[in-house]
């Protein structure tokens, strides 16, 4: 993290058993490996082995960081569905106007190519059977795939390379996500994979670069308004009209041909 300047790193099939936190030089390792969602605490909630949810108090708005594990291609539609009702239960937690990431191992392939506001352009290879779940998922919850979104080389789009993986048998996949709501997708600047980082996994380090800029507070404008309720005065109204007219009586030698200035001149002293 620190050779990378990385503020956040999510590690999913730790397979460290239980929940809790711990020290790790200069920063605080979250981990949950256990299945009951009884275990909460305020900022950190380890829903299960598959699903976390960490809370960060920022500003202009909190941050809330879903980490997830998805169950592999092979495994039953069942065990899909019942892990995306977990990423569902804990965006139930966040607030709509929070600023939320799910990121992590989806083990799905959403492919290469454009799909409304969810899909950029710049994906990898082509969309698999599990690939159309965290679509729809993206549809009903709003969020955008944003390493999709930047075009690079392919070597900084993979996430994932299979042990076989061989210079004439290439077996590199983009099954590795980083989500976001949808009205804070502009946040993102850049997302992209770092292969040459010294990671023990068969997966990639994903990274994404968030900068998000506070909008300026104008200043309400004050009109000033005339007293008007002043006029209703009969005296009031013609010692105005007196003097209205000796203004205009002094400056009708000093007009000049143009009837746009001598018209200014007269509003001005109006």
């Amino acid at each position: 993290m620190n050779r990378l300047s990385l503020d956040i790193l999510g590690v999913a099939e730790t397979w460290w058993p239980g929940v809790g936190e711990c020290n790790v030089d200069n920063g605080v390792f979250f981990y949950s490996g256990n299945e009951d969602p009884k275990h909460r605490k305020v900022d950190f909630v380890p829903y299960s082995d598959r699903t976390a949810l960490l809370k960060l108090r920022a500003k202009p708005s909190d941050l809330n960081i879903i980490q997830v594990y998805a169950p592999t291609a092979d495994s039953p539609d069942h065990d899909v569905e019942r892990f995306y009702d977990e990423v569902k239960e804990l965006l139930k937690l966040t607030k709509k106007h929070d600023v939320n990431i799910i990121m992590s191992d989806f083990n799905a392939k959403v492919g290469k190519g454009k799909f409304e506001e969810i899909i950029g352009s710049y994906g990898l290879g082509e969309r698999n059977e599990r690939g159309d779940r965290p679509l729809q998922f993206c549809q009903g919850e709003g969020m955008k795939i944003t390493n999709t979104a930047f075009q690079l080389h392919s070597r900084r789009l993979y996430a994932w390379k299979s042990p076989v993986d061989r210079p004439d048998n290439v077996i590199r996949n983009q099954i590795d996500f980083i989500l976001i709501n949808q009205r804070f997708s502009s946040t993102i600047k850049g997302a992209s994979t770092y292969p040459g980082a010294d990671v023990p996994s068969d997966h990639v380090l994903l990274v994404a670069v968030m900068k998000i800029a506070l909008s300026s507070q104008r200043k309400p404008t004050t009109q000033r308004r005339m007293a008007l309720e002043g006029m209703r005065d009969p005296i009031v109204k013609s010692e105005m009209s007196d003097e209205i007219n000796t203004q205009i009586q002094a400056i009708i030698p000093n007009m000049g041909e143009e009837p746009t200035q001598s018209w200014t001149k007269i509003l001005y002293q109006i």
